[in-house]
């Protein structure tokens, strides 16, 4: 081998090692983001206000909740391989009682969401006022072309709506609250297909199980009929896709799972824009990983290219039928830009600030509008400096993580009870300012506290299908750290992500325990 030769060869290998260290110093920079994310979410929902009692009674009581749950928890880990716990999964290993039991939730999700179901007086509300009009209003008009990502979810209402027969307001809100539990039932179903990806410890399951039903089954939330949790369902799908998408080596496969991934993620994307994280977490982790043959990269391109292309024709579809139809005229000078939800993102808590969105609106053209809020973003980041924006986004943090009810009653006009003489007793444990929300809020903290915490544990799993979720977690923190947020609401988006990784850190901290004690 001639000189050249050799220089060639150690060249290659010297660029090979390049790459491979800046992989590995990426990767180490994004596990520090996590760990500072999802210590400072850890922090803020211990240190949450919910906790805060003024009745003497109550503080008692809620100790007694805390107490019995903590309970629990160390009989579950501590106790996880007695004959005990093997009786209990033996009986629900049963089909029966588990159809029966899920018979059983779902009855009871449906009696629960229909004895609280109220018109809302935020976004949500307005949306579904607007979608039963013969007309829409000029205030209708005015919001859809500020916000056209409410779009799609105006226009899936209008058909609900049509399809229903035109029922009345109250009787449209039902079937709504029913759809939106369709989407809840489904996306746990999802959820359970993504973590048998995982091949799940028993307490796992069990872990994800209780979580689910706490934050899917039982929650006010459901009663909302909103993208917060419409797009869970194709957003939980979009996980899927991705997590399986080297589950096949064939060509067919990689294809077909860019058309699935294009048309899911457009979907959600028209819902929450903030989908296109969890696209962005598996690109990152794909860029990453150090498996991929030179010869899979040209199939890779290929599916990224059906990705963009069932993407954009989509769009584009959807853009003409806007443009066409006549149920809504849009202003295309009054939307509003990601410079303007950047902008409020940076006043007080980074929540919706009326104040500002007034002084948008008071821009004639989008041009306009863009440069005016790009002058008080540099004017609010220059009266800050460095050490006040560091402070900012620490508040601003546990305005975005620390609810554990993810902001239930915490918006404007949340809910509009019209028979405040019906159904007393439950609403009083869940409607806003009701004499026994305390016992609720508490109850969910508490289980906040414990997700909170189980997400911490993962930080040292290396599997690249975890880090996906971690990255995705992550992006949404960050995003809201940057971006309108103040409200724990926004979270409700990811939460299936959120519990996924609870339950897997909880799974990898109950194997620690086994080992130790077995080692001891």
């Amino acid at each position: 081998m001639c000189y050249n030769e050799k220089r060639c060869l150690l060249c290659k290998g010297s660029g090979v090692n390049v790459v491979v260290k800046l992989k590995n110093i990426l990767l180490l920079l994004a596990k520090f983001s996590c760990l500072v994310l999802y210590t400072l979410f850890f922090i803020s929902t211990v240190v949450s206000d919910n906790f805060i009692v003024n009745s003497l009674r109550r503080r008692y009581i809620i100790v007694v909740i805390v107490s019995v749950i903590c309970v629990v928890l160390y009989i579950a880990f501590r106790y996880y391989s007695s004959s005990f716990i093997k009786k209990i999964r033996s009986i629900f290993q049963i089909k029966l009682i588990k159809y029966s039991l899920a018979v059983l939730l779902i009855s009871l999700q449906i009696i629960i969401a229909l004895k609280l179901k109220a018109p809302t007086g935020f976004d949500p509300g307005g949306i579904m006022n607007q979608a039963t009009y013969t007309s829409l209003s000029s205030s209708g008009q005015s919001y859809l072309s500020r916000y056209p990502n409410n779009l799609l979810l105006f226009f899936l209402e209008r058909l609900i709506f049509v399809l229903a027969g035109r029922p009345s307001a109250i009787n449209f809100l039902a079937v709504l609250i029913i759809l939106n539990i369709v989407v809840l039932d489904l996306t746990i179903i999802i959820n359970y297909l993504i973590l048998n990806i995982f091949n799940p410890k028993k307490i796992q399951i069990l872990i994800f199980g209780f979580l689910s039903i706490t934050f899917f089954v039982f929650t006010p939330w459901i009663i909302v009929f909103y993208s917060d949790t419409l797009v869970l369902l194709p957003n939980s799908i979009l996980c899927y896709l991705l997590l399986t998408y080297f589950r096949y080596s064939n060509t067919k496969w990689y294809l077909l799972r860019g058309l699935e991934i294009g048309i899911t993620l457009w979907f959600a994307y028209h819902l929450k824009p903030t989908s296109v994280i969890i696209l962005l977490a598996g690109v990152i982790v794909l860029i990453l990983s150090k498996s991929i043959r030179k010869t899979k990269i040209v199939i890779l391109l290929l599916s990224s290219l059906i990705l963009a292309t069932s993407f954009i024709v989509l769009q584009q579809g959807f853009t003409q039928f806007t443009n066409q139809q006549k149920i809504v005229h849009l202003d295309c000078n009054a939307r509003f830009t990601a410079a303007h939800f950047m902008m409020m993102g940076l006043q007080k808590t980074g929540r919706y600030s009326r104040t500002d969105v007034i002084n948008s609106i008071n821009q004639p053209t989008v041009s306009k509008r863009t440069a005016y809020n790009k002058k008080i973003i540099f004017q609010r980041l220059k009266a800050f400096g460095v050490k006040g924006y560091i402070k900012f986004l620490i508040k601003k943090n546990y305005y975005n993580t620390g609810d554990g009810t993810l902001g239930w009653g915490k918006e404007g006009n949340f809910l509009i009870d019209y028979y405040p003489t019906q159904h007393r007793f439950i609403k009083s444990f869940f409607y806003p300012n009701a004499q026994r929300q305390i016992y609720y809020r508490v109850f969910c903290q508490v289980i906040w506290v414990f997700v909170s915490f189980g997400i911490l544990l993962t930080i040292s799993i290396s599997d690249p299908r975890i880090l996906m979720l971690q990255l995705a977690f992550a992006g949404l923190l960050l995003f809201l750290l940057l971006f309108e947020g103040g409200r724990s609401r926004y979270l409700i988006q990811f939460l299936p992500i959120i519990l996924m990784l609870a339950s897997i850190g909880y799974a990898r901290l109950a194997d620690w325990l086994k080992h130790r004690l077995c080692s001891s």
